[in-house]
């Protein structure tokens, strides 16, 4: 993070809100022109220039260069190769590459429904007492 000090009409400085130095152009491992917070004092190389000041931008068209993009990070998937040998410098020789994809999807879904009825009945009884006979 930084704080913009206003030095002139058109000219501002930068502080370090980390150590609270300047930040100013110097030499840093053998590379001229960097932005290093190192100054303890506005100095000339601590000046900087706004040529257009933005506070936003909104951009409307944006290409790609595809044929000079680079990867980076990421192993290249290579998915067909092929050589064709040309020993005669007079002679125009054809090779086809063919390269099928197929997409497959698939979705499964499982449903166990499960439903379990029961009565319970209880029935208590006894013997019942039955006597037949004469006198």
């Amino acid at each position: 993070m930084f704080e913009v000090i206003k030095v002139e009409k058109n000219i501002v400085a930068l502080r370090n809100l980390g150590n609270k130095l300047i930040c100013r152009s110097s030499k840093l491992r053998g590379v001229d022109g960097v932005l290093a917070a190192l100054g303890e004092s506005i100095t000339k190389e601590a000046k900087l220039e706004v040529k257009e000041p933005v506070d936003s931008r909104t951009i409307k068209v944006l290409e790609f260069d595809i044929r000079n993009a680079k990867i980076y990070d990421v192993t290249p998937l290579t998915m067909v190769t092929e050589t064709v040998n040309n020993p005669s410098t007079n002679r125009t020789q054809q090779k086809s590459l063919e390269l099928k994809i197929s997409t497959t999807k698939s979705i499964t879904w499982i449903n166990n429904v499960s439903l379990s009825l029961g009565v319970t009945t209880t029935f208590e009884t006894g013997i019942p007492l039955i006597i037949k006979g004469d006198v």
